[in-house]
């Protein structure tokens, strides 16, 4: 059974990861260099903290953290990013263990979509929100039709 939506997705996981690679990078680089201020660092972000409150959330986040910190993030975004390709690649390959891998990480992050809706409304994370929500309901009916007909 083909599924053409399964190499969007797996384009998409690509993408993410390149995203969280780009994150890893700046905060490596914000741990090394020891500055921390990355709305000052980065002025093309600035714009985006006055016009979305996820974007200041963030900005003002950035404020209170501790070197340590900053490196443990930039770790976690490296593994996430090798995550998100090994997803990507797993999909693009038609592998049921990435299609069940991607509905499991994609689920975790559900609670805190919501959650951070819940604090104040953002565009860009219910534009995240909808587009998890919609690749881990397409990749659990595709599991549960693969399943059903190995049966």
């Amino acid at each position: 059974m083909r599924h053409p939506p399964l190499k969007v997705i797996a384009l998409l996981k690509a993408i993410r990861g390149l995203i969280a690679f780009g994150v890893s990078f700046a905060f490596f680089w914000m741990w090394q260099s020891g500055s921390i201020d990355a709305f000052h660092d980065f002025p093309a972000l600035n714009q985006w903290r006055t016009q979305d409150s996820f974007f200041y959330f963030i900005s003002s986040w950035l404020g209170s953290i501790t070197h340590q910190q900053i490196l443990a993030i930039a770790w976690i975004a490296l593994f996430s990013g090798i995550l998100r390709w090994v997803e990507g690649i797993g999909i693009w390959l038609n592998k049921s263990w990435a299609e069940a891998l991607a509905v499991v990480s994609g689920s975790i992050y559900i609670p805190f979509e919501v959650h951070s809706l819940m604090q104040s409304y953002s565009l860009v994370v219910m534009l995240i929100l909808a587009l998890n929500c919609l690749v881990v309901a397409y990749l659990a009916w595709v599991l549960i039709q693969k399943r059903s007909l190995a049966r």
